[in-house]
Parts: structure tokens; sequence; C-alpha cells
């Protein structure tokens, strides 16, 4: 097409455009199909920076300068532009040369971040302009430590549809979802507080207070033993959704009886979703006889809400028998029940208190005592335990 009409040109030869030559007169009008064609380029260009026309006024310089700042946008947009950040933690800015005059669709900038958010909402200003929130992904929030802190350049660009920043980097990654995002350890009573609204499962994890060790008696020219206490029994069940407040109850450690069956743990609960019982004790001995002491067997039960899916339920592990195997010389305490979390008291020698358990929720040894001797107190059961494993 010719892109000119005024009453004055050329013929290109090559090209056969009409054209202004140096050697011919510049005409003395310019056709308004000339000027209009012109202004409406710049128009145009204008616009595609992302910026609204102004009329002219020779004492406003920002109605003379937006050709040039959409040029700038456009080279902008065409390449990676650097700043080191400014303002805090939660309030970026960014000073860029040449200018950011306007924010446009796709613009993207990358900022040398000096510290780690600490916030789910930060946001970016660069140049002085209107600070814009930033999001990741689909207009996701970001997580504390999304902005890794001090040296982490992170690439920003702008989504005029959410009017914000779009970390296109995030530490953290842009999927979420089934993201471990905290974990709350109970190990006594207490309340369960869910830690973020990003929380969209949770894993309980439970077991019941262990058994204490049966006692030995005291014994005359013979031998007595205790069976070994019972651990807790243990569950692990995944909720959907979050059950808000939640009291914990964290089931008490079997206490050693002097002489006498080994006190029973206590049952573990989480609210009225989840309850695990607690171990048996072990049995005492009468002295004088030779035969095996009973230890507690496997116990505990769980009773777990119909919401929950259970990925694990068991009782807690038998306490061992003890052995009054020589009257008067030789006799063995009963190794306490291990539990999942950990191993109970071990065998007990001759003329010893019990072993306490070492595991949570695990049961305590046995006593045992030969020849002469005072009654023996039998190994301490360990308290139960909850842990709530938080997901996105």
């Amino acid at each position: 097409m010719d892109y000119t009409s005024s009453n004055s040109y050329a013929t290109d030869g090559a090209t056969a455009q009409r054209m202004h030559l140096q050697a011919q007169a510049v005409p003395t009008a310019v056709s308004d199909t000339d000027l209009n064609g012109l202004i409406w380029e710049a128009l145009a260009a204008i616009k595609a920076g992302g910026l609204v026309p102004a009329a002219f006024d020779k004492t406003v310089p920002a109605s003379y300068t937006q050709l040039r700042d959409a040029i700038a946008i456009a080279v902008r947009l065409q390449s990676a532009a650097y700043a080191v950040a400014g303002g805090t933690a939660d309030a970026l800015t960014g000073t860029y040369t040449p200018v950011v005059p306007a924010l446009v669709n796709g613009l993207t900038l990358y900022v040398r971040a000096a510290s780690t958010n600490a916030t789910t909402t930060p946001n970016f200003a660069p140049n002085g302009l209107v600070a814009k929130t930033i999001v990741k992904g689909n207009n996701l929030p970001l997580v504390a430590g999304d902005i890794a802190g001090a040296g982490h350049w992170i690439e920003l660009q702008y989504d005029s549809t959410l009017d914000k920043w779009v970390l296109l980097n995030p530490a953290t990654g842009v999927s979420t979802t089934g993201r471990l995002v905290n974990v709350q350890v109970f190990s006594g009573n207490g309340t369960y507080t869910p830690s973020s609204s990003r929380v969209s499962k949770i894993i309980v994890e439970a077991v019941g207070g262990g058994g204490a060790g049966g006692g030995a008696v005291a014994t005359s020219s013979n031998s007595s033993a205790g069976g070994g206490g019972g651990a807790g029994a243990y569950a692990k069940v995944m909720f959907a959704g979050t059950p808000g407040t939640t009291v914990v109850t964290i089931g008490a450690a079997g206490a050693g009886v002097s002489g006498g069956s080994g006190g029973a743990g206590g049952s573990t609960s989480f609210g009225a979703l989840l309850s695990v019982g607690g171990g048996a004790g072990g049995y005492a001995s009468a002295a004088g006889t030779v035969y095996p002491v009973s230890g507690a067997p496997a116990s505990g039960s769980s009773t777990i809400s119909s919401s929950g899916v259970v990925l694990c339920s068991s009782g807690g592990g038998a306490g061992q028998w003890g052995l009054v195997m020589t009257l008067g010389s030789s006799a063995l305490g009963g190794m306490g029940g291990s539990s999942i979390l950990g191993a109970g008291g071990s065998w007990t020698g001759t003329g010893l208190t019990g072993n306490s358990a070492v595991g949570r929720g695990a049961g305590g040894s046995g006593a045992c005592n030969s020849s002469t001797g005072a009654a023996q107190v039998g190994g301490a059961g360990v308290a139960g335990l909850v842990i709530v494993y938080e997901y996105e």
C-alpha cells in the first residue's frame, strides 16, 4: 500500500511505492490521510503498551512521552529487567532502569530478594507504581518461605486479569495439594488447633499408655517373679477436612507396684474421633513355686469414628512371661510388651526391680526375687502419644 497521498512524491523503482525523496522539494501541504496514518500508528503503539492516550499539553510532559513509554514497555516485554529488592520482606519494591512506566499484561521483572516472606500476601511495586499482591499458580496464595530469602532471584509476571503479580518460581512449588504442611506432637494432655486454613485433611497417630510389669513378692529361701506389662493399642487414621479445636488426652503410664500386679496404662483419645486403650499390667507370682508367671496379654482396643479412614490399627504387644526356674536361686522378670513406637522394658535378673519401658506406649518388665529378699516393684510403662500430620 502507498504510504503517502500528498501532492508531491516520487515512485521507488524497486518497490513501485510512492515516497518522499530528499532531492525533491518537500510538499507544502501534507494530506489528512498521511497525518491520520501517523497519528493512528502512534495511538496503536501507546494502547499496545497498556497506556491511555492523553491530549497534548506542553506543560504536562507525560502527555508527550507516551509513545516513548510504550516503546520502553515493548522492549521490557521482550527482555528481562533486574533489580535488587527494596522495601520490606512482605512489601517489596524495585528500581529499574529504564523505568517501568506502567503495568501491562505479561510484563516480567526479576528481583533479587533480601529476605523471606512471612505472610501469604506479600506485594510488589516497581518504580513507585501501585503495589500489587503477589500470588502463584492460578491465583493461589503464597506460603511463608515461597520467597526463600536473601539472594533468591524471584521472577514476577504481571497478570492484568488478576491485577496481581504471579511468582513464577516459588520455593515451595505451585501445586500444594496433598503437601505436608505441619506436624503437631502431643506428649501430654492438650488441645489440637489447625495450624492453617489451608489444612484440608489430617492423619492422627495415637498409642495408649503402656502397662507396668508385675512386682515380685518378698521371699524367704525361695523365688518369685512378675510378668511383663502390655503395650497400649495403636491406630493411625486419616480424616478429611479438619475437626477444628479438639481435646487431646494422653493415656497415663502404668505404675509398678511392690509385690503386686502392675498398674494398667490409660487410654489415649483425640476428641470423639479416636480412642486407643492402654496396656494391662503384668501379674505377680506367689513365692515358693516353680512355674511361669503370666505377662499381660496383647491388649488395648481402639474406637474409631466412621468418618475416618483406618490406615493401621492394632492391639499392644503382650508382656512376656516371668519365670521361677529354681526355688531359692533363680528367677527372671518377664519382658514388657513393645509398642509400634518403641521397646518395652527388658528382662530382669534375679533380685532386681523391673525395668521401665523405653518407647511411647510400651510396657515395663516384671521384677524378680530369689533366696531371701524384700518385695520388688515392677517396671513402669510409658505414657501414650498423639501425632497429628496436617496436609493441604
